[in-house]
């Protein structure tokens, strides 16, 4: 696309908690300039949080109805970016006012800068600094307004960045490709790309006049940040970066949502995992392992991992993601896994009987779902033979 020089494509990750979206979305908004695009990444599934998000007019919606990491569809939205610039932020982080336009403004003063990050108290990058302390978001607010006069466009180079909060050069994402969706936009997820940056030729910075606050999982129920937590703390590789960039690692942009919905077949079974603690949720890594292995991405059928107790989506896209991205194939390329919260069994088993045949995998002692037919982790090939394919 023609680019729009000055401005920026600015990709908003909204998977949190809803009080928590409607905070940093709001700073996001009131951060952004006449000619920004600002594209709010949802699954396909967040009623809630796609109603939050449409409060906006200005904020384009872009769903995700494979990856519960939201990787996919940001790809899509940095490779439609008309912007020389993109930002990539998730929404349990809170930009304060001015920090975007510190971040901008890096960009004109540092040669070759490849991404730019806010300075982030307890981060694990570069990006992190220890140097710091407020009580809530008012004193957040009063100390980035004291810091951005203090460190008035100062920066730090850096080695790695990890937080899901950076500006990024639109020629940099096309020299390297986007987010790997093997990892999603986690923290070894952003350490990949910064890595493949630095590889390039590329620098990165600390924006130390730009401060910006990362909510724990506790507030935010995350599910990046719950990915996180199953990784190790990414630590740089300088003989890697040396090297230089090898383009077999670039990561390619994912095809558009429409060249992928007409390429993937309609699924005409239905095979469901109830889980509601966490023995059950090992249960169900277990048939989500055997349906990687069983079925890909061509194959009509979609796992349903269904939420009815005490495991949130954020823990349940954790424990899974490992599973997903630990086979051969590319997370596109994998069979379709969705994860819903469901209140009502009853309901939602009559809705899916519309549109496809019902198989449980685990959680057939559920009254409603009672009088399904069962099948085990090793019977999963099974499932196209028995009801026609």
């Amino acid at each position: 696309p023609a680019r729009r020089a000055g401005s920026a494509t600015i990709v908003f990750l909204a998977q949190s908690a809803p009080e928590i979206v409607r905070l940093t979305l709001g700073a996001v908004v009131e951060s952004s300039r006449a000619g920004d695009e600002i594209v709010a990444i949802c699954a396909a599934n967040a009623e809630t949080v796609r109603r939050l998000v449409a409060v906006y007019p200005q904020v384009r919606i872009e769903l995700d109805d494979v990856d519960p990491l939201l990787a996919g569809a940001a790809n899509r939205a940095i490779a439609a970016a008309a912007t020389d610039l993109v930002v990539l932020v998730a929404d349990d982080v809170l930009l304060p006012a001015g920090a975007l336009d510190r971040m901008r403004a890096a960009f004109a003063r540092i040669p070759a800068l490849g991404a730019a990050f806010p300075a982030v108290p307890g981060g694990v990058g570069g990006e992190g600094i220890g140097d710091v302390g407020y009580a809530d978001v008012a004193e957040l607010r009063t100390l980035a307004e004291r810091r951005a006069v203090t460190f008035a466009r100062q920066s730090e180079p850096i080695e790695i960045g990890a937080a899901p909060a950076l500006a990024v050069a639109r020629v940099a994402f096309e020299a390297v490709g986007g987010i790997d969706p093997n990892f999603g936009p986690t923290r070894r997820g952003i350490a990949d790309l910064t890595q493949r940056l630095r590889a390039a030729g590329y620098a990165l910075a600390r924006c130390d006049d730009a401060l910006a606050h990362r909510f724990g999982i506790d507030v935010t129920r995350s599910s990046l940040a719950a990915a996180d937590a199953q990784q190790p703390v990414p630590v740089a590789d300088p003989a890697a970066v040396a090297r230089g960039f090898d383009p077999v690692r670039r990561v390619p942009f994912t095809r558009p949502a429409s060249a992928v919905a007409a390429s993937a077949p309609a699924a005409s079974h239905a095979i469901v995992v109830a889980v509601a603690g966490a023995a059950e949720l090992e249960r169900a890594a277990v048939f989500v392992a055997a349906a990687t292995r069983a079925f890909d991405a061509s194959a009509p059928v979609r796992l349903h991992l269904v939420l009815d107790g005490e495991v949130g989506s954020a823990e349940a896209a954790a424990r899974l993601r490992p599973v997903l991205a630990g086979t051969a194939r590319a997370i596109e390329e994998t069979v379709a896994v969705r994860i819903e919260r469901v209140s009502d069994l009853a309901a939602w088993r009559a809705a899916l009987e519309a549109e496809a045949r019902i198989v449980v995998a685990a959680g057939h002692e559920r009254e409603p779902l009672a009088g399904l037919a069962v099948v085990t982790a090793d019977g999963l090939r099974g499932v196209l033979i028995a009801g026609g394919r």
